[in-house]
Formats: structure tokens, C-alpha cells, sequence
């Protein structure tokens, strides 16, 4: 009886359901609205995705070559710089605040120097501080790019830019093995003078182009 009872006093009408036509011009019409800054931060996400295949692959390869070790060794140098991730990642805050626009600037120092200090240097214990500054880099880098994407985008636009940021960054950990092989650089310790130079280039890019200031300052035009 129920039953009957509620089917008669069910609604009959039929909900409107939207075309995809009309989904897809909203999301190009936001696409196209993007702020500039977006597809640049992506693009940071894009060349960190690259360094960050670049650094492991090619780490055991270097350490080898300078008689420190074999697997074990490789292995503990990761666990070393994963540790200097975790413990930059918990103190994300406070660094936030003090690095503030500089942050991709900074973050690619570091990340620069990590690089060219396991291509230099033949001491293990600096080599593990190279992979602190690693794992610090990533840290630092990674968990900024979403934030001043949502700084530069608009409520509506945030799910876009943040799907844009994943892509470049899938794109660049995909990609890398092909974009070094493209660039003919070998494998060990020239990928990583490679990757030293690279981030140093990405810092002074970041600094001359303002990117951290620019992200901010649209933050406070868009409130």
C-alpha cells in the first residue's frame, strides 16, 4: 500500500539535463579566461616533473662511478632525501611565509645545487645533504604550485588550472626520458650537471620574470 501510495505522489517532471554543448563552451570559455600565470606555473610543474625522473634514474649510475657503493648506498641516499621532503613538508607553513614570492626562486636553487652537489663532489655525507636539498626542493616547489595557482585563478576557474597542473606535470614525468634522449645527454653524472644548470636557469627565469610577486599581486586585484 505504501508503495502504491508513494508512486502516485511521486513529481512527474522531467528534470533538464544539460547538453554537451553547452559543457563544452563553458569550459572553453574558462579555459580561454585563464590568467597567463597559469600556464607558466603548469609549466614550473612541467620542469620539476622533468628533474624530479632525472634525479633517481639516474643516481645509482653516479654513485657508482665515484666507487661509493652500490644499491644499498643508492637506496639510503633516497630514503635520506625523501626524510628531507617529509620534514620540509611539515614545516611548509613557516617557510611560506618567509620565502613568500621568491618561493619558486628559491625552490630551484636548491634544487640546482642538489644537483651539482652529487655531480661534484665524491664524499657520501655531502652527497646525502645533496639529497636533502633534493627532497627539500620538491617539497618546497610542489606543494606551492597549487596554492599560487589558486591565488591567480578565479573560483570557477580553479578545478581547470589545477587539472592543467596535473597534466603538465604527468606530461613532464612522462616525457623526460625522451626529452633528455632528445637532447643527447647521457646518462650519470652529465644528466646531472644538466639538471644543475637547468634549475639554476629556471631560478633566474622565476627572479627576472617576477612570477611569485605577479601570482600575489593578481591575488589582491581579484579580492
Amino acid at each position: 500500500m505504501d508503495f502504491f501510495i508513494t508512486l502516485v505522489c511521486l513529481p512527474m517532471d522531467v528534470p533538464k539535463v544539460s547538453t554537451d554543448k553547452t559543457i563544452n563552451k563553458n569550459t572553453r570559455d574558462v579555459f580561454i579566461h585563464l590568467n597567463k600565470l597559469v600556464f607558466l606555473i603548469s609549466l614550473i610543474a612541467f620542469f620539476v616533473a622533468i628533474m624530479t625522473n632525472v634525479y633517481p634514474t639516474n643516481l645509482s649510475l653516479v654513485i657508482n662511478s665515484k666507487h661509493l657503493g652500490g644499491t644499498s648506498i643508492t637506496g639510503m641516499v633516497n630514503a635520506v632525501g625523501i626524510l628531507g621532503g617529509v620534514i620540509t613538508g611539515l614545516c611548509m607553513n613557516k617557510i611560506s611565509k618567509v620565502l613568500k614570492d621568491k618561493v619558486f626562486v628559491i625552490g630551484f636553487i636548491i634544487l640546482g645545487f642538489a644537483f651539482l652537489i652529487v655531480f661534484i663532489f665524491k664524499n657520501l655525507l655531502i652527497i646525502l645533504i645533496g639529497a636533502i636539498c633534493f627532497g627539500s626542493s620538491v617539497a618546497i616547489l610542489m606543494s606551492n604550485i597549487p596554492a599560487f595557482l589558486s591565488l591567480v585563478s578565479q573560483p570557477s576557474e580553479v578545478a581547470l588550472a589545477m587539472s592543467l597542473f596535473q597534466f603538465f606535470n604527468s606530461l613532464g614525468g612522462t616525457f623526460a626520458p625522451l626529452f633528455i634522449k632528445w637532447l643527447h645527454i647521457n646518462s650519470g653524472k652529465p644528466s646531472y650537471l644538466f639538471g644543475g644548470i637547468t634549475c639554476l636557469l629556471i631560478s633566474f627565469i622565476c627572479l627576472i620574470t617576477k612570477i611569485g610577486s605577479r601570482a600575489i599581486t593578481s591575488k589582491f586585484e581579484k579580492d
